[in-house]
């Protein structure tokens, strides 16, 4: 049987084995999954109705990945541009909605909201949505802009 490193406890493991720091991680990240206050809006079938909407509306394309490293992807996530914790306020809105990619929006987006770049960042995925919406589709037309918001952080 093969081993492996343990995420949870960083011991070494039959790959199978499940350890008690492991079934505890598993607990904790299903506990906060269920106290995220906007957790309900989701389940919604008006939020999965919009959701569909919007990645239908962009061809299901991830306009991070167009617009800033010129590749044509798949998006399977809707980003809330303006962050909408606690309340409903905005959650529905058409334009603070964009297509991502899961990985961009978990690796790129979440990250750089944590910096001091958060609002230009806000911006510029607004500005997508402009180009977008104004069939001005160029591939890497802000990656310049990217760079020079990045270049600070």
């Amino acid at each position: 049987m093969s081993k492996i490193s343990c995420s949870a406890c960083g011991s070494i493991h039959n790959r199978n084995y499940e350890c008690d720091a492991k079934r505890q991680a598993k607990l904790d990240k299903g506990r906060r999954d269920r106290e995220r206050l906007d957790n309900s809006y989701y389940n919604t079938s008006k939020w999965r109705k919009l959701r569909k909407q919007v990645l239908d509306e962009y061809n299901m394309i991830c306009l991070w990945s167009f617009f800033i490293d010129s590749r044509v992807i798949g998006s399977n996530c809707v980003h809330h541009i303006e962050e909408v914790l606690g309340d409903n306020a905005g959650i529905y809105e058409w334009d603070n909605l964009i297509p991502l990619d899961q990985n961009i929006h978990l690796s790129i987006v979440h990250r750089l909201y944590k910096t001091n770049c958060k609002t230009e960042i806000q911006l510029m995925l607004k500005d997508m949505l402009s180009l977008w919406s104004e069939n001005e589709k160029e591939l890497g037309s802000m990656k310049q802009r990217y760079d020079k918001i990045i270049k600070d952080v």
